[in-house]
């Protein structure tokens, strides 16, 4: 056999180990969502569908609205909300352009529409671990978020994040995480402004750079702290709980694999209902099929669903739940 002949069917074998192995991978994937989707959740087509008496009204703490899979209907997607109750929105910010469009969407909004809906939208300021290199290639991004921050709550800000560590993925370093990280808490300490943080793979290090910074102040107490999207076990729980932070539970909850060890902290009621927060983290962490629906993405209608497996965790009816 020919080297031209010889490479051609090396080529050919690796080809088709490639399609046994990404069709492997089909399957898996196709076995994971079966498990996921045991689940049912409401028809959230249906405006009428939320069981909620129409004087709850829920908050959504974490939704990243400014995500581009929004900028086609937008509006709808909070009018959809609206019609399941969901009448607050706190949009995440996570990024410099993020951050922006937030302050000049809710101003927008209160402008145009506060007249004609009972839906009140606030946001966060802040870089994600996973941009915080962004603040590191060019300082101006932290300008900005002064200016941001310097204008709450009047703008619409009323918390300093998303901020935090992920070491899952590594997109910033850890050191440069660990820095811009700490001065997020600090500004947080010096305006009074409640932290809303991401924490994944990153306990240790995430509550040292928090004792950190408090130890640097020791006559100035830490706002609430939010510990968003809660995928953490039970030592975490126990410990964040101790320390007084909020805990917020999202779509993931209320699946079957993923969500069990959370719902045992709550079956386990290890998060006291007042520390308790719920959220979406749209268009992430979709309850089981809602990505399905809504162009494979999670929106703030889904959020009863995410108060419905809290309160059958806590053995608590859902509008008192939802009450407290």
């Amino acid at each position: 056999m020919s080297q031209e002949h010889e490479n051609t069917a090396v080529n050919i074998k690796n080809k088709k180990k490639k399609k046994r192995s990404r069709a492997a991978r089909l399957k898996k994937k196709a076995e994971r969502e079966t498990l996921e989707n045991q689940h049912e959740i409401p028809n959230v087509h249906n405006t009428n569908d939320s069981q909620l008496n129409n004087d709850i009204s829920l908050c959504d703490i974490g939704a990243n609205l400014m995500d581009k899979r929004f900028n086609k209907d937008r509006l709808e997607v909070l009018k959809r909300a609206e019609d399941q109750n969901v009448r607050c929105i706190v949009m995440t910010g996570t990024t410099d352009y993020g951050n922006k469009s937030i302050v000049k969407f809710i101003s927008k909004f209160q402008s145009q529409h506060n007249d004609s809906t009972s839906m009140s939208l606030y946001g966060t300021c802040g870089i994600h671990p996973h941009y915080s290199k962004s603040i590191e290639e060019n300082i101006n991004v932290w300008k900005t978020m002064e200016k941001i921050w310097e204008g709450a709550p009047k703008n619409g800000i009323v918390s300093i994040g998303e901020t935090g560590l992920d070491y899952n993925r590594n997109f910033s370093k850890p050191e440069i995480q660990r820095k811009w990280f700490e001065k997020h808490i600090q500004k947080s300490i010096d305006l009074g402004l409640p932290l809303f943080c991401h924490e994944r793979d990153a306990f240790e290090d995430f509550i040292g750079c928090i004792d950190k910074v408090q130890q640097m102040n020791p006559e100035k107490s830490l706002p609430p702290l939010v510990v968003h999207c809660f995928t953490g076990n039970e030592m975490e729980a126990k410990e964040y709980i101790k320390r007084g932070y909020y805990i917020g539970f999202t779509g993931c909850i209320c699946k079957n694999t993923r969500g069990a060890p959370q719902r045992a902290i709550l079956e386990k009621g290890i998060i006291p209902i007042d520390r308790l927060l719920i959220e979406t983290d749209c268009p992430y962490m979709a309850p089981p099929k809602v990505d399905k629906v809504y162009q494979r993405r999670n929106e703030p209608c889904t959020l009863p669903k995410v108060l419905e497996t809290c309160a059958t965790c806590l053995n608590k009816d859902t509008e008192i739940l939802a009450s407290q």
